[in-house]
């Protein structure tokens, strides 16, 4: 048993053993791709200081960058300067139409008006049409009888007048018989 747990702990040290030893080449090949990642990017950055072209392309680059830069911010403006066109348009539209509408409203008030004062005037219009009328009829009627009257009062003088003349005629006559009768009384 005793061997037995020997041999298990040295397979546990040969395990320990092995990993150890694969963690040190892993850090050794770790180490040795930083060593060279620095010479690399050493290497380029002395390539950019010493290489008059690719410094140009870095520069050109830069200037890209900020070209792009830049029309992106003009777009951006461009965008927000067409937004506020688009905006104060709707907004004049807007305005236009509601001034349209108020037009509209105020000529219809007016029409309404007009119609109402129109009616009106008819209505007055009729009112002494027919106020003219009654006046015509009434004189008509006060014609009327005024004919009558003057036809009852005509008659009345017309009798009145052959009355005084039957009475004159009587009168007359009985003058003139009296004139006989002293005539022939004095004859006898």
């Amino acid at each position: 048993t005793i061997s037995s747990i020997s041999s298990g702990i040295n397979a546990e040290y040969g395990v320990q053993e092995q990993q150890m030893a694969q963690e040190e080449e892993l850090a050794r090949e770790m180490a040795s791709l930083r060593t060279k990642e620095m010479q690399d990017s050493k290497l380029r950055q002395q390539i950019r200081e010493t290489s008059h072209e690719i410094r140009e392309l870095e520069a050109k680059l830069k200037a890209g960058y900020m070209n792009k830069e830049r029309a992106a911010q003009l777009a951006e403006k461009e965008a927000r300067r067409q937004e506020e066109i688009f905006y104060e348009e709707q907004l004049a539209k807007t305005l236009q139409d509601e001034w349209n509408r108020a037009q509209d409203l105020e000529k219809e008030q007016e029409r309404l008006k007009w119609e109402s004062s129109k009616m009106y005037q008819q209505q007055l219009e009729y009112q002494l049409a027919e106020q003219e009328e009654a006046k015509r009829k009434a004189y008509e009627d006060f014609l009327r009888e005024k004919l009558l009257i003057d036809e009852i009062v005509r008659k009345i003088f017309d009798e009145d007048l052959r009355e005084a003349e039957d009475r004159l005629t009587k009168q007359k006559q009985t003058q003139a018989y009296i004139e006989e009768f002293k005539k022939a009384r004095e004859l006898w």
